[in-house]
């Protein structure tokens, strides 16, 4: 499949209404899923401030060839926990379970965090460290790359 061929159906994609698309052809499989801001199994929104870390992150990341995947100091003593790596993140184990974790929980290490999806693959993401969670700062089923900020935590 040529890259002008693969343009052209991404673009048409985009013009339907179609969330996902696959297409399987002889040696090639091309997957496209639409971003969505309805993130949550309740159908809640992500907040504006979220999406926004996200257009912010992917701009760094995308600069930066070696990202660090380790957790960030903010200004305050507070932690960012970000994607080791790329795909779809998810806070619980199936849509019909609660979350792993909520705002305010404390977490022990090794605790699940999350999922991330990548490729058909599901990697738990668990607490390098006992923490408090002070904020959750993707959505559910939400896209990430390696480096995007996931959760503000302080270390207990």
């Amino acid at each position: 499949m040529q890259i002008s061929e693969i343009l052209e159906i991404m673009n048409l994609f985009d013009k339907t209404s179609l969330g996902e698309f696959v297409l399987k052809t002889e040696g090639t499989e091309l997957a496209l899923r639409k971003f969505s801001q309805t993130s949550d199994h309740d159908g809640a929104r992500l907040k504006s401030e979220d999406v926004q870390i996200q257009k912010e992150s992917r701009k760094s990341v995308s600069l930066a060839q070696d990202a660090d995947t380790g957790p960030k100091k903010k200004d305050s003593n507070n932690e960012i926990i970000v994607s080791p790596i790329v795909g779809t993140f998810y806070r619980s184990p199936a849509p019909d379970s609660p979350p792993f974790v909520k705002e305010g929980d404390t977490v022990k290490k090794g605790q699940p965090l999350g999922i991330i999806e990548a490729m058909k693959v599901m990697n738990s993401l668990e607490a390098e460290y006992e923490c408090k969670v002070v904020s959750i700062l993707v959505g559910n089923g939400t896209m990430v790359e390696c480096g995007t900020p996931l959760f503000e935590v302080s270390r207990l």
